[in-house]
């Protein structure tokens, strides 16, 4: 059972650090870490995993009904998003190691030779005490040191700063960059969590994606008159994953490159993708399921809608989206973009007979019992064809087995 544990763990460095890298290369690697290194990338390498647990599955879970939409706000925007970003930091710390403490004590008789000293001195004194020994020290060690290639993706694609300076279209200074990034995840995301219990409002990019230059940028409030900013595609999650996987293959002695990072990036979109479809497929099966239960008493609101409104189409948006991400290389994939692009023919056919509906029934002003029977006519046909029953028991066991072994390891790593 202890073999079978460390083999789970090694398969998820793999997976987070071994992204675009040959197998064997990324194994030999690995073997050449103290066993020290090797335990400190299992533990980041299963915080990461869970960070990706709690984003695309955690906050799927079942919810309570009678929550009101404030809660639920502060939960899928503020607490789970806060509480990723402070795991990612945290990850950083374990990467960064322990720090050797010195009590201020003895750091104080080898820094200065006063006797005596006024209060404004002791705080400018013991300011650069915790700057130099303090717990954030290695942390800012780690910053510093980051890759080239990695402070150069930084600066292209995040800013933090002034207003002014999140609109100038020139690349950030790599090394201001980083001193800043460094004191926004220390002191603003993981102290003011750990110490206040501070979650902040989260954005969360819809859709991961490498970002470009003609991509435009998410700007938001990072402490005081300063702005943290960052292309769309990605969010602050997503940057720590880029740090933490640069500082993982500069532990592996693996130099970081724009492929490497590019590769990490991809692995995260089809994640992320492929999570999208699921919840699509889902959302769609369960929109499905209410055609032929909206005459009891409780869809009364929802039968109204549906007279007033039209029906509503089903979505495919992530569904086509998920067919782009699908390798183009792989015979494994290319069934899976078989199937998916199946059930999309399918649900473009259902949506083509709903929009003609629509089309030939404009709204009803009224609910009226003439006006629900033209509904009722159309859905009760609907419901009893193979198509109905196709799309609302989609996907089949085997296929949802395939789609889970790809959000496992997208990289075949």
């Amino acid at each position: 059972m202890l073999q079978q544990n460390r083999d789970w763990q090694l398969d998820i460095v793999k997976r987070v650090f071994g992204c675009g890298i040959e197998p064997d290369a990324f194994q030999a690697a690995y073997s050449r870490l103290s066993e020290e290194d090797q335990v400190r990338l299992k533990l980041v390498a299963k915080r990461v995993w869970l960070t990706l647990k709690l984003r695309y599955e955690l906050s799927a879970a079942y919810t309570n009904p009678v929550a009101s939409p404030d809660e639920m706000y502060a939960l899928n925007h503020v607490e789970l998003p806060s509480i990723e970003v402070y795991l990612l930091c945290t990850c950083l710390d374990t990467l960064a190691g322990k720090a050797d403490h010195v009590k201020f004590t003895i750091w104080l008789r080898g820094n200065t030779k006063k006797a005596s000293l006024r209060l404004d001195e002791i705080e400018r004194v013991y300011s650069q005490y915790e700057d130099e020994q303090g717990v954030g020290r290695n942390l800012r060690c780690l910053f510093e040191t980051l890759p080239q290639v990695t402070k150069n993706w930084l600066a292209k694609n995040v800013r933090l700063g002034s207003f002014k300076q999140q609109l100038s279209s020139k690349d950030a200074d790599p090394e201001t960059l980083i001193k800043r990034l460094y004191r926004y995840f220390y002191e603003i995301r993981r102290n003011a969590f750990t110490h206040g219990s501070v979650s902040r409002q989260t954005s969360m990019a819809e859709d991961i994606v490498a970002p470009v230059e003609h991509d435009g940028w998410w700007v938001v409030p990072a402490g005081g008159t300063f702005y943290f900013s960052y292309r769309r595609g990605i969010d602050e999650a997503t940057i720590l994953r880029v740090i933490i996987h640069s500082v993982g293959l500069k532990l592996l002695s693996i130099e970081p490159t724009q492929e490497l990072i590019a590769a990490n990036i991809k692995h995260h979109s089809r994640v992320n993708a492929a999570y999208a479809f699921l919840n699509e497929v889902e959302d769609n099966s369960v929109t499905l399921s209410y055609w032929t239960r909206l005459e009891e008493a409780r869809m009364n609101d929802i039968r109204t809608s549906l007279i007033r409104n039209g029906i509503p189409p089903l979505e495919s948006k992530a569904t086509q989206l998920m067919i782009d991400r699908y390798s183009q290389d792989s015979s494994f994939e290319s069934q899976l973009r078989k199937m998916t692009s199946h059930y999309l023919d399918q649900i473009k056919t259902l949506n083509s007979a709903i929009l003609a509906f629509n089309k030939s029934n404009p709204c009803f002003e009224t609910d009226s019992t003439g006006s629900w029977n033209v509904f009722k006519k159309f859905l009760d046909e609907k419901t009893t064809t193979p198509l109905y029953d196709s799309i609302l028991n989609w996907p089949s066991k085997p296929e949802l087995t395939n789609l889970w072994l790809l959000i496992r390891d997208p990289c075949y790593t």
